[in-house]
């Protein structure tokens, strides 16, 4: 669903600077927050790991350029693109043994205490990612309902900011490889249904990787949409008891949603997002003890 004024809201200049030219349109985008120890693994020689999880998932990924960080840290912006939400769940998985493997590093030369990519608890991991304020505001939900269910359901710890720096805010999700992974599907879900969207989804959020460069040009993000679940949605989604339908659901049918076995008081006002369901299998390849069996073997970057 195309909006906004004229075009996309934008003046050409200013949409030029929103990004770097071989992202690609596609409908769905995730974008996470890594070390550059962590990119040089996810990059390989030559690009050939990220060749690797491109082939093998059928994702497009797009790597800020070196020394150029999400504002205030020193996390590379890694971008997500595909045109089947499932996908990004494979390229969640894809991702996870390379955290293992440099949170383990990191562990060696600081034994306690939290690190970029490790937990303060023993075999805690932590897995950074960026969201626009509303998908901010919805994966929090109505007296953080929806935020608590997550936590619950997948048993990670997620954490969102409050503070918007140029039109997005931070948040983490923490745990073993199996709850990082749980909960990722449904922060996820929250996410892609920003796609609908389409104008302010590319523009405001899948476009712009490259922060600092940004920031330099004087880029800002468009307004974003004023329509919320709980007043009005895009006029093609369609409510379906709790959960959510979208027009895209022929696109959205490969992320299996996990159970919504809990009850309570404190879960009463959630929202859930929509399954989403699609041609991506949304495996998380993990055995019981939160490790393997990997798809993608970790290499030394």
């Amino acid at each position: 669903m195309k909006r906004g004024h004229g075009d996309d809201g934008y003046e050409p200049s200013k949409r030029q600077a929103s990004g770097r030219a071989d992202v690609p349109r596609c409908r769905h985008a995730f974008k996470v927050l890594i070390t550059d120890s962590l990119a040089a693994g996810l990059l390989g020689t030559h690009g050939s790991v990220k060749d690797e999880i491109q082939q093998e998932t059928g994702a497009r990924l797009v790597f800020s350029n070196r020394n150029d960080y999400f504002p205030d840290t020193k996390y590379r912006v890694m971008g997500i693109y595909s045109d089947d939400p499932g996908v990004i769940l494979d390229v969640f998985s894809c991702m996870m043994p390379l955290l293992i493997k440099h949170g383990d590093d990191e562990r060696k030369s600081q034994p306690s205490g939290q690190t970029d990519l490790c937990g303060k608890e023993h075999g805690e991991y932590i897995f950074r990612f960026i969201l626009t304020r509303r998908m901010q505001s919805q994966i929090v939900g109505t007296g953080g309902s929806n935020i608590k269910f997550i936590r619950q359901d997948s048993g990670a710890k997620v954490f969102v900011e409050n503070e918007s720096i140029l039109g997005h805010r931070a948040g983490k999700v923490i745990g073993t490889p199996n709850t990082i992974l749980a909960a990722l599907r449904h922060v996820n879900e929250f996410v892609q249904c920003e796609s609908e969207f389409e104008d302010e989804f590319y523009h405001g959020f899948a476009r712009i990787v490259n922060f600092a460069e940004a920031q330099q040009r004087g880029w800002e993000p468009p307004p974003e949409p004023k329509e919320t679940w709980t007043s009005q949605w895009p006029t093609d989604c369609l409510l379906q008891g709790k959960g959510m339908l979208t027009r895209s659901a022929a696109s959205l049918n490969a992320m299996p949603k996990a159970a919504h076995h809990k009850t309570g008081d404190s879960l009463k006002d959630i929202v859930p997002p929509p399954p989403a369901h699609g041609k991506g299998t949304g495996r998380s390849p993990v055995g019981e003890d939160g490790r393997g069996p990997w798809r993608v073997s970790p290499r030394a970057p």
